[in-house]
């Protein structure tokens, strides 16, 4: 409705919605000029007013936003906050729930839910004073927050100057029109709630001289969490039903001076269209997650102008008391339990993450042994710190190791009594403490106790205070960063909620480089874009067959894992002859790629297929098999036994030279690890084929923890690889009876190794040892260090062995001497 009063044209929006979360604005132009109003949300609070504040002229607005501009051309830095928390532990034990809580839901809501399959990712704000939980519900927060903290710095610098009579100019020499003055005035061009439970709005524009004042209302959806107790961070997409919405409400109202009424009138079916096709226009824009090579919506610098202005102008709309209330972003990640998700786990590990391991307390308190079986919960426990230790830097206080891990154990209402409550939880620390060692309980904060369908939300609390206190004190908090980074994530924000889940690196540098956010330099772009990645933002890595394009969404590349990884299989799929090949062998067919990705048709999956499968490529959850474009993945190879695998690669009649097992020991043997070592030598050489006689057909000779390899084309030397406990041996039979030395084998083994952990960040560490050649690698290994003799006893065999038939066949006789 419109009405007037005060000179002022007033315009009032109303809506039945409890949570309506699009963005309004409007618009007032003449054949003098135009003013517009700051973008503002219909649930926003009372105090809610732009910062820096509008004045009556609309050349103030625009200066206000050319000072804005120029911080981030002059490369202006502010302090970004954020925070990550990585749910991890065993399928079933309550990760699920215990996030719902976390996220203020209720108790009913925790008690029955379905196991994540995959990752799922939520949010939320953490107020950077008092560590505060929030519900995410506002809009480019991060960059608001520091365009407020450094815009302030620079006006309040230029005030005490002026007030001192020197020349100086915080911002590049140009003329800031905001003065105190203008803070008398006030904003008269902003959006004013009523504070009714109907959440009208009023939209107040300044009276203006000239007729026919033209007032357009322009829609822009705004796609976030709404901050309720399921925290999803899905938004609807932009159908048929809610343009019609906005055809329907939408008028034009003619503001007419000269006789002082305001008139309202419809528009015809014509001027319906034209809004309609504006608001596509503009949001629409970048919408069309169909072609990823969208010239015209990305690189159209009429777009990107709008893009940037529509975030900036959202950006200075906050809250007067925002100074005193300032949140991080903060997101929750929720990994699948089952191990066939591990190698795509270590996509999204990061070393700036808070953990929390979530068990079930009743597993290993009812254990008469510990570390017997892995799904024993203390093993398990064991495990996981292990696999975040890989990722392990110092705190900021050096006296702790992150990232933090806090232990959550679960289903505590299973047990009634207080008493045994309290004896089970003491026995489960003791237990946690014995199988821990000194390094792995450097990243153990605390231990929490809970019910997720019984506990009232005080416990939980307790959980949210803990997890902000230690976010705060990694090294990540409060980094530095350039506010031009800054507003291009929410550039790129903005195409992922607009349905564009990837796009290529030259559109993104085109959008980089326009003079609206200012990163001109190459060198800059890629920086920025790794800063992005390591955040979790962004997925992007500056090598060869993936530098071409950026992953805007890390979502969309978790479920194009999970359509090729998940055991939640269509009945079609799982009993067709490529699905039982995959599970069998390992091979990943081309008619099963097209099969499971035609699944998720909205995702655009087959459209990007080849990125995602260089992706995948890259953390080896495929390889390619050397000389051949088919496809296996190590992950979902079968299991079989070594003697199994020997009995049918050899021939007991045929004499063969079977080397000693050159054992790397471990520490600790990341998740994925072995997968890295096995795709390496599938795409170095030919894998060793195996005849089946019933089928009468050929396998590879490939399984989840052993592969067999041609060392050359007439297959008379093959290598054996193998992975047990933290461990990984090597084994060459050699028909010919060569007695040649391998050292060449070793020596490119370490080397691989050592280009590992430079590629992943990992910091692993092992030992080289030995066992006889018809031993079990898996015990009674022997160190460099211990063979100090002609020979040794060898307790599996019940004989003495000679030292050097163990190191010579390696190439090491010089250590050995």
């Amino acid at each position: 409705m419109a009405s007037k009063g005060k000179g002022l044209r007033t315009i009032i929006f109303e809506t039945s919605e409890e949570f309506e979360f699009a963005t309004y604005k409007c618009k007032a132009s003449n054949i003098i000029g135009a003013v517009e109003s700051p973008p503002v949300q219909l649930h926003e609070k009372e105090n809610d007013e732009p910062l820096p504040p509008s004045t009556k002229s609309s050349s103030t607005n625009d200066n206000i936003r050319t000072d804005i501009h120029e911080l981030f051309q002059k490369e202006e830095c502010g302090k970004h906050y954020f925070a990550r928390v990585i749910f991890i532990g065993k399928n079933g034990v309550g990760k699920t729930s215990l996030m719902r809580r976390l996220l203020w839901g209720t108790k009913d809501q925790s008690s029955s839910t379905q196991s994540t399959d995959g990752i799922d990712i939520k949010k939320c704000n953490i107020n950077i004073k008092d560590g505060n939980w929030s519900p995410c519900n506002k809009i480019d927060h991060d960059l608001a927050r520091l365009i407020q903290q450094v815009y302030s710095e620079k006006k309040d610098n230029k005030n005490e100057a002026l007030e001192q009579n020197i020349e100086y100019s915080s911002f590049d020499e140009g003329n800031s029109s905001y003065t105190s003055d203008d803070s008398k005035t006030g904003c008269k061009q902003a959006f004013v709630l009523n504070g009714k439970s109907t959440h009208e709005h009023q939209i107040e524009v300044n009276n203006q001289s000239s007729h026919d004042i033209k007032v357009q209302v322009e829609v822009y959806e705004s796609k976030f969490n709404n901050g309720t107790s399921n925290m999803t961070e899905d938004s609807s997409d932009i159908d048929d039903t809610y343009v019609k919405e906005i055809q329907k409400e939408t008028t034009n109202y003619i503001i007419d001076d000269s006789d002082e009424n305001v008139k309202t009138m419809k528009s015809e079916p014509s001027q319906d269209k034209g809004k309609i096709n504006q608001f596509r226009r503009f949001e629409g824009n970048f919408t069309k997650s169909n072609e990823v090579e969208n010239e015209s919506i990305i690189q159209d610098d009429e777009n990107i102008v709008q893009m940037t202005n529509s975030i900036i102008q959202s950006c200075s709309h906050r809250n007067a008391n925002d100074s005193h209330d300032m949140s991080a972003f903060c997101s929750l990640w929720d990994f699948a339990g089952q191990k066939d998700f591990y190698a795509t786990h270590q996509v999204f590990l990061s070393k700036c993450a808070v953990f929390l391991l979530v068990t079930d307390s009743l597993e290993s308190s009812c254990a008469e042994k510990l570390w017997i079986d892995f799904q024993d919960t203390a093993q398990y426990v064991s495990f996981w710190f292990d696999a975040i230790h890989c990722y392990c830097s110092t705190t900021k206080e050096n006296r702790k190791l992150d990232p933090p891990i806090i232990v959550v154990c679960t289903n505590e209402d299973k047990i009634k009594d207080p008493n045994k409550r309290v004896k089970r939880q003491n026995k489960f620390k003791n237990n946690v403490i014995k199988i821990l060692k000194q390094h792995q309980r450097e990243h153990l904060r605390n231990i929490h106790f809970v019910s997720n369908t019984e506990d009232d939300d005080f416990v939980f609390e307790e959980i949210r205070k803990e997890i902000s206190s230690h976010a705060m004190t990694m090294k990540d908090w409060g980094r530095d960063c350039p506010l031009k980074w800054l507003l291009f994530q929410q550039v790129i924000a903005r195409l992922k909620d607009s349905e564009v889940p990837i796009a290529t690196t030259t559109k993104l540098l085109t959008i980089a480089k326009h003079d609206s956010i200012g990163i001109h330099n190459d060198e800059e772009f890629k920086r920025c874009l790794q800063y992005f990645n390591d955040i979790g933002t962004v997925i992007y890595f500056d090598e060869e067959n993936l530098k071409d394009h950026v992953i805007l969404d890390s979502k969309w590349l978790i479920d194009a894992f999970r359509c090729l990884v998940s055991d939640k299989i269509e009945f079609s799929i799982e009993i067709s002859n490529d699905w039982q090949t995959l599970k069998e062998t390992g091979e990943l067919t081309s008619e099963l790629i097209y099969l499971l990705f035609k699944k998720e048709p909205k995702l655009k999956f087959l459209e990007n297929k080849q990125h995602l499968l260089e992706v995948m490529k890259r953390f080896d959850i495929i390889v390619k098999l050397l000389d051949s474009n088919a496809l296996y993945m190590p992950c979902m190879m079968d299991s079989c036994s070594f003697n199994k695998v020997k009995k049918r690669l050899m021939n007991k009649h045929q004499t063969v030279n079977i080397t000693s097992w050159l054992c790397l020991e471990f520490e600790f043997l990341p998740p994925a690890f072995f997968n890295h070592i096995i795709a390496w030598y599938i795409k170095k050489y030919p894998v060793s084929a195996i005849f089946e006689k019933g089928t009468r057909t050929n396998r590879k000779a490939l399984y989840r923890q052993i592969g067999v390899f041609d060392l050359d084309h007439s297959r008379c030397q093959q290598l054996v690889v193998c992975e047990g406990p933290n461990v990984i041996a090597l084994q060459v039979w050699d028909t010919r009876m060569s007695g040649q030395p391998f050292g060449d084998l070793v020596t490119r083994l370490f080397e691989f190794i050592k280009t590992i952990e430079n590629r992943y960040s990992l910091k692993i560490s092992y030992e080289t040892s030995f066992k006889c050649g018809n031993g079990d690698f898996n015990t009674n290994r022997r160190r460099m260090n211990t063979l100090v003799t002609k020979d040794y006893r060898c307790l599996e065999h019940a004989t003495n062995h000679v030292c050097a038939d163990l190191v010579q066949p390696w190439g090491l006789m010089n250590k050995l001497q």
